[in-house]
């Protein structure tokens, strides 16, 4: 405004209020770029997230939004995770012969239903049921419990109607009346009501466990005593083989925790009891650490060797192992399976005489 020399209050009043004008629109326009730039940002970085595909359920979703959260997988039976996008190796199926099966769709499956006890092999547990003694067979096999309908007419229960079907292990099928629940020593253990009067009545495998005062290993081990006394050990001891270049290694011993010292001696008088350890009278090249493992299902602990010195010094005997594949195809047509864990495990495998020396270990 200066530099007009013909300036007025009217004239100087407009150019003011022009340059006022101008400054707030050119601010407007500023402040509508910064929104915009940053509204496309937060679009592109919603992009991304959408773009982003979830390891746990195989879709797309935001963070913090996965639909397998809490959910249970059918495959492994773990949680927050689809079966489809499960970890664990596939279970190969065992091969089974065909069989000739009746039309109806069945349910569930029962181990045996059998209608007297020939030869003594079955287990049979007399319980009280709703005031009345029902003498059971206990079968492992057995998914459900069943009772007859005849021995049900006197507990006064209503029955319930269910479309589950029942076959035997043989695949004949029964008969199912109804279904209700029934106290079994004061215990509510769901029943499949029959027709068949001459079935014998099952306690399936479940309410079998959760009655606790049921001991069917005992009778097992009664009967074979002689297999289960000691500790099983092999005949043959095993021998291991050392590369003789190898320097011998003899670890100090180990300060032991107060509150394991106790338990430490215990279970050394057990082991040296039960002949699994031996003193040692005489020097030794080998002398490995002692670690000391506790258990956690239990107040009991796991004595160890520190391996790492010795397992240089050993020659490796190699065997290929057999594949998952060759196993499965020397089941095919198995119908029985049975798991073995030995009890302390190694425990079993006596060392000859060298080495014993190999695995001497020190004791505070």
């Amino acid at each position: 405004m200066l530099r007009d020399s013909d300036l007025t209050l009217d004239k100087a009043i407009t150019l003011g209020r022009a340059e006022e004008k101008a400054k707030q629109q050119l601010a407007e326009t500023r402040e509508t770029k910064i929104e915009a730039v940053k509204t496309a940002k937060r679009k592109d970085q919603r992009t991304k997230h959408k773009e982003y595909v979830c390891k746990r359920c195989g879709t797309r979703h935001e963070p913090k939004k996965c639909p397998a959260w809490g959910k249970v997988c059918k495959k492994c039976q773990k949680n927050n995770h689809f079966a489809s996008q499960c970890k664990t190796k596939a279970i190969h199926d065992i091969a089974q012969p065909k069989q000739e099966t009746s039309d109806s769709d069945e349910k569930f499956d029962i181990g045996s239903v059998t209608q007297e006890n020939k030869d003594g092999s079955e287990v049979y547990y007399m319980a009280n049921v709703e005031g009345i003694d029902v003498n059971f067979k206990i079968d492992t096999g057995a998914q459900v419990n069943i009772l007859p309908y005849h021995l049900m007419k006197g507990m006064k229960h209503k029955l319930h109607q269910t479309k589950a079907k029942l076959k035997t292990y043989t695949g004949t099928a029964i008969t199912v009346k109804g279904k209700t629940d029934l106290a079994v020593n004061g215990q509510k253990h769901g029943f499949f009501i029959v027709e068949d009067k001459h079935l014998t009545p099952i306690l399936g495998y479940r309410s079998a466990k959760k009655l606790e005062n049921i001991k069917i290993i005992s009778v097992t081990i009664k009967e074979y005593s002689t297999v289960f006394g000691g500790l099983g050990c092999l005949k043959e001891p095993y021998k291991i083989q050392i590369d003789k270049e190898v320097k011998p290694v003899i670890c100090p011993p180990r300060k032991i925790p107060v509150a394991l010292q106790q338990k430490l001696k215990d279970k050394l008088t057990d082991m040296e009891y039960k002949g699994v350890i031996k003193k040692v009278q005489v020097p030794t090249e080998w002398v490995n650490g002692l670690v000391i493992v506790e258990k956690q299902d239990s107040k009991d602990i796991r004595l160890c060797l520190e391996p790492r010195n010795l397992n240089k010094a050993i020659k490796r005997e190699h065997h290929p192992l057999p594949t998952i594949e060759e196993i499965t195809t020397r089941l095919t047509g198995a119908k029985v399976f049975s798991k073995l864990d030995a009890n302390s495990g190694y425990w079993q495998i006596p060392l000859d005489e060298d080495s014993q020396l190999l695995t001497t270990f020190n004791t505070p």
